[in-house]
């Protein structure tokens, strides 16, 4: 009777930290890629301890980007070189229950944010250049497309019963998304101090049609290519009859 007393009391004791533990849930799991993908909405839910501030990153792959460097030449736009950088992620994105000035603290306590990026990453320039101002042209372009971002005060929290508050966050995650797995992270901050970090993951994939033409593309590249040009020789057939009709 003792000996089961107090295993009763140990089992109590150690599962209360994994109930302080917080949650974190994505919907959907797996975003799916078809004919007529034009985005999705990623939503975050979970809980986390009370009086808790919340920051959640979505990150994908780092991987090497090569880009074309463009200068104006009077009316025209030519390229004058490429840039490379050795470790970017395609999808960036960060939001976070705290206003702008706390976000940049929190962030430099978990060493994220576009300033870590810059720091994190080589640029190679051909010819040479200046990094700073093609890391910031290179942001801003991210940042246009839906790629990149960072939302302060886009988190809500609510009220939940005993120790714990819910929160919820949206990502918009565009079309031209990369296949391939994402990495949500839930950090947890009170009072500046990092208290946990959590993790998920999303999948972006390819379906249908959509991936049977990747596929075919990859696999068998010069059949993709006289398909392709098949289809565009019929689609202009096609549009040429319809305007002579008109």
């Amino acid at each position: 009777m003792i000996c089961r007393f107090w295993a009763g009391v140990l089992t109590t004791f150690l599962a209360v930290p994994c109930a302080a533990e917080p949650s974190l849930q994505l919907f959907p799991s797996r975003v799916e890629v078809d004919l007529f993908f034009s985005g999705a909405r990623l939503v975050a839910t979970g809980t986390v301890p009370k009086d808790c501030q919340v920051v959640l990153k979505l990150e994908g792959e780092r991987r090497a980007a090569e880009y074309r460097r463009k200068d104006r030449r009077g009316p025209l736009w030519v390229s004058t070189g490429r840039v490379v950088f050795d470790a970017l992620p395609g999808l960036y994105m960060v939001a976070a229950s705290s206003d702008s000035a706390d976000l940049l603290r929190q962030l430099e306590v978990v060493g994220e944010g576009f300033g870590a990026l810059r720091r994190g990453v080589t640029i190679q320039q051909s010819p040479p250049g200046d990094d700073g101002f093609v890391f910031e042209e290179f942001l801003r372009l991210e940042i246009q497309r839906g790629f990149y971002a960072v939302r302060p005060a886009s988190v809500a929290l609510s009220d939940r019963d005993g120790e714990f508050a819910g929160f919820r966050a949206e990502f918009r995650v565009p079309p031209a998304v990369r296949p391939e797995t994402y990495r949500a992270t839930l950090y947890c901050f009170n009072k500046h101090r990092l208290i946990s970090e959590t993790e998920q993951s999303v999948s972006v994939e390819k379906t249908g049609l959509v991936r049977v033409l990747s596929s075919v593309a990859f696999q068998h590249g010069g059949l993709y290519g006289i398909v392709s040009v098949l289809v565009a020789l019929v689609a202009g057939l096609v549009v040429g009859m319809i305007f002579r009709k008109l």
